[in-house]
C-alpha cells in the first residue's frame, strides 16, 4: 500500500512539474523591466539568463547586467544565439545590431497605460511561454483589483504634479506628465496635473507658480536598488515617495499608485 502511495505521488508531482508554467526555450535574457516584472509575477522570472540590475525584481538567482546600451563586447558576444527583450531605446538597438546572432526584441511602452504595456508584454512573451493561463489569469484579476481601488481612492491626490527624483530646497527638473500611471489617470480624467501634451516635461516657473500650495508636488523615486518603500513629508502638499519599480513601466507602477493613495 505504502509503495503505490509513493508511485502516486511521484507521479502528481512529475505531472504538476510537465505542466507548470515555465519558459519553452533556454537563453533567454531581459533588459526590459516590464518582461522581467512580468515573469516575475508569474513566479518564472528565475529561467532567464540574465535581467538588467536595474528592474526591481527579489532573489534573482540568475545574472544581472549592468549597462544596458554600455554593455561590453565581451558580454554581448555571450549573448549570441539568445533571445534579448529590451525596452525600446535608439542607442540600445544600434548596439545589438551589431551582432547579428543575437535575436533581439523591442518593447515600446511609451505613453502607454499600465494595462496596455502588461498586455503588450504578454502578447510579445506568448511564444515563449508553456502552460501560463492560468497563472496569466490569476495576474490579471490581480491587475484590476489594483485598478479598481486606484480608481476609487485617487480623489485623495487628484491635483498631483510628479516630479523625477527627490524634492529638496528645489524641484527637481523634470515633470512626469503624460507617461505611466499619470497618463492612463490623466486620459480616464481621474487626475489634473501639469498642463502639457508631452510625456516628460521640464517645468517652467511661470506655469508652475500658480500651481504652488494648490496642486500635491510629489517627488517619486524608483528605490529598485534597496526596495525602499517610504513617503516622506516635506512641506504642506509637498512629498517625496520611494517605491521599487515606480518608474518601471507596467504592473509595478500600479503598485506604486495603490501605495501612494493609500497613505493619504
Amino acid at each position: 500500500m505504502n509503495l503505490w502511495i509513493k508511485i502516486c505521488v511521484s507521479l502528481l508531482f512529475l505531472t504538476e512539474v510537465t505542466f507548470a508554467c515555465s519558459l519553452n526555450t533556454k537563453g533567454v535574457i531581459s533588459l526590459s523591466g516590464p518582461v522581467s516584472i512580468y515573469l516575475d509575477q508569474l513566479g518564472i522570472v528565475n529561467e532567464l539568463d540574465a535581467i538588467s540590475s536595474f528592474h526591481p525584481v527579489k532573489d534573482f538567482k540568475g545574472v544581472k547586467l549592468a549597462g544596458g546600451m554600455y554593455l561590453s563586447t565581451a558580454t554581448l558576444k555571450s549573448m549570441e544565439g539568445k533571445v534579448v527583450f529590451f525596452d525600446k531605446s535608439r542607442e540600445l538597438k544600434k548596439v545589438l545590431e551589431r551582432f547579428p546572432k543575437i535575436k533581439s526584441i523591442e518593447l515600446d511602452s511609451r505613453r502607454r497605460a499600465p494595462r496596455e504595456v502588461i498586455d503588450q508584454t504578454a502578447e510579445v512573451l506568448k511564444p515563449y511561454l508553456k502552460n501560463c493561463d492560468d497563472k496569466k489569469k490569476i495576474f490579471n484579476e490581480r491587475i484590476s483589483q489594483l485598478e479598481t481601488h486606484i480608481r476609487s481612492n485617487v480623489k485623495k491626490i487628484h491635483e498631483s504634479i510628479f516630479f523625477l527624483g527627490h524634492i529638496s530646497e528645489k524641484l527637481p527638473d523634470t515633470i512626469l506628465s503624460n507617461d505611466g500611471v499619470v497618463y492612463w489617470l490623466r486620459k480616464e480624467k481621474l487626475l489634473e496635473s501639469y498642463p502639457t501634451d508631452l510625456e516628460y516635461v521640464n517645468w517652467s516657473m511661470k506655469v508652475i507658480s500658480p500651481l504652488r500650495g494648490k496642486y500635491f508636488f510629489i517627488g517619486v523615486e524608483d528605490s529598485f536598488n534597496t526596495g525602499l518603500m517610504k513617503v516622506e513629508k516635506k512641506a504642506d502638499k509637498v512629498f517625496n515617495v520611494s517605491y521599487p519599480g515606480s518608474l518601471t513601466p507596467g504592473y509595478t507602477q500600479l503598485e506604486f499608485m495603490k501605495f501612494l493613495v493609500d497613505y493619504f
